[in-house]
């Protein structure tokens, strides 16, 4: 890891840069106008330091280790703050009542929380993936980033198949569904599947009215539809017979 990544690299970059003590780095900083103290550079270079280092700390470290604020935030995690906020208020805040002050500040605080987990999460994101693919290389076998090829392997994304692509023929019914669709269905919505057949984004295939009407139907409803014929009765049927001569 690059010295310049972490403040505790930066704090030790400084020591070694002014050949002096972490004591004396902190009388440096103090007398060119920045409020830190020994003990904080001290536990911060010994992992030891529990709170958020404030932003003059930061700046301090920066400084003492000649590098600009982005790099002194960025190896804090942190991202280089603007302006104060009070100073881009608009006029007219403070004749706010009690229940728009509440509300505004409510709104203030839950914007801080959700950039301080995003902020966070930039942070262990790059870590967890080192992580994960040490563990890779070291446990199960599998190469790693930077792990050396087998002798006659080939890299991973050339084993795969490579997509087939459209021919002319499922292009142009492609067009032609979204043509005849686009009054019902958005033209994007319908794409070429793997077997090159035309669907939506359900996976299900153009049909017209007639074919959804009859695909709903059930025996029932077909019986309903077409009643069986009738087939006329026998009109000798019932009949009394003709008194013999």
């Amino acid at each position: 890891m690059n010295e310049t990544e972490t403040l505790r690299g930066l704090i030790g970059l400084a020591r070694r840069e002014r050949g002096t003590s972490v004591r004396q780095l902190a009388i440096q900083a103090k007398n060119a106008g920045f409020k830190i103290v020994g003990t904080t550079l001290n536990a911060i270079e010994n992992g030891t330091y529990k709170s958020e280092p404030s932003e003059d700390t930061i700046r301090a470290i920066g400084w003492l280790a000649g590098v600009g604020e982005a790099v002194a935030f960025a190896a804090a995690g942190r991202r280089v703050p603007g302006p104060p906020f009070a100073e881009e208020l608009p006029p007219g805040v403070d004749d706010l009542g009690p229940a728009e002050r509440k509300a505004a500040i409510e709104m203030l605080r839950t914007l801080v929380a959700l950039r301080q987990e995003v902020d966070n999460a930039q942070v262990q994101e790059p870590r967890t993936q080192e992580g994960s693919s040490k563990q890779r290389s070291a446990g199960s076998g599998e190469e790693g980033p930077g792990a050396a090829m087998k002798p006659g392997a080939k890299p991973r994304h050339l084993n795969a198949a490579p997509p087939a692509m459209p021919t002319a023929e499922q292009e142009a019914e492609l067009a032609r569904v979204r043509e005849e669709f686009k009054d019902t269905v958005n033209p994007s919505e319908w794409t070429l599947n793997e077997q090159g057949r035309v669907v939506d984004r359900h996976g299900m295939p153009p049909f017209d009215e007639a074919d959804l009407i009859a695909a709903h139907r059930t025996t029932d409803d077909l019986a309903g539809m077409y009643p069986a014929a009738v087939t006329p009765e026998d009109e000798s049927q019932g009949e009394a017979p003709d008194g013999g001569a």
